[in-house]
């Protein structure tokens, strides 16, 4: 997993920002996909960890940058 998502995490950017944009550096999902969830359950953190799990398990990103780690 790239620095960069630790990086972000400890920035000024909202946790929807953080998990919007590492779904899709990371390949987990496309844009199309996101805006499809966000327009039916709204654009918030719960819609962005259920893609998050729906596609790799992981119920947050703090537990995906977890797991990684160990």
């Amino acid at each position: 997993m790239p620095k960069t998502i630790n990086h972000k995490l400890n920035n000024i950017m909202t946790n929807t920002d953080v998990i919007h944009d590492t779904l899709i550096e990371e390949g987990i999902a496309t844009q199309e996909e996101i805006c499809l969830v966000t327009s039916i359950n709204g654009t918030n953190e719960d819609s962005y960890n259920a893609i998050l799990y729906s596609r790799t398990g992981y119920r947050s990103l703090e537990q995906m940058v977890v797991q990684d780690i160990d």
